[in-house]
């Protein structure tokens, strides 16, 4: 995906980027991948601090300023203990929402996917499983999405958009997934299974 550049940030973005960060952005290079048509940059700070912030204008896409603030509330309710990238401070103003989070140095999984990179990804979900597990958020809260969050792949199946064979061959199941999933979320014990060893 090619991404618009930090420079086609508002004025006031860039500079609450800096205000938060401490010192002003003196460069930014653009990370590809994602599905938002927004800014997603890591940033470096003329002290020499670095970052990285993601943001987007609903003038772009109406959509995308909801998930961007969906993920705001996720973020900062993730302990300290799961690794993730701590979320510095957000920014909205009614069209601009944009995040600042500790820039992570990464890259992502090699496609096709490389067995170790793969058996990596599935080890952190099994701990995440684990230490998320009750979720962080407030039940009422990580239920109470939008009708499509919560019924998905049930609207996909009455609505006669055409499926990948995978998901057609999986849809039953799919949904039963799915209407089985709010009430564990509230479950105070996981059980994952991975490579035939289950852990609770």
């Amino acid at each position: 995906m090619s991404r618009p550049p930090y420079s086609s940030l508002p004025d006031a973005v860039q500079q609450w980027a800096g205000e938060v960060l401490g010192s002003p952005v003196v460069s930014a290079s653009s990370e590809s991948g994602g599905f938002s048509p927004g800014v997603a940059a890591r940033v470096l700070c003329s002290d020499g601090r670095r970052a990285f912030l993601k943001a987007v204008s609903g003038l772009v896409n109406p959509d995308s300023p909801d998930l961007h603030r969906r993920e705001a509330v996720v973020a900062a309710a993730l302990p300290a203990s799961v690794g993730s990238p701590r979320l510095l401070a957000s920014w909205d103003d009614g069209t601009w929402v944009a995040l600042l989070f500790d820039e992570v140095d990464g890259r992502p999984p090699a496609q096709p996917w490389v067995r170790a990179e793969l058996a990596a990804v599935l080890r952190l979900l099994d701990r995440l499983a684990v230490e998320l597990t009750p979720s962080p958020l407030p039940l009422g809260q990580v239920v109470a999405e939008r009708a499509f969050a919560r019924t998905g792949w049930q609207t996909l199946a009455s609505s006669g958009v055409e499926l990948t064979p995978v998901e057609a061959e999986h849809l039953d199941q799919l949904v039963a997934l799915e209407r089985s999933g709010p009430p564990l979320l509230g479950a105070r014990r996981c059980c994952t299974t991975t490579y035939g060893r289950t852990t609770c």
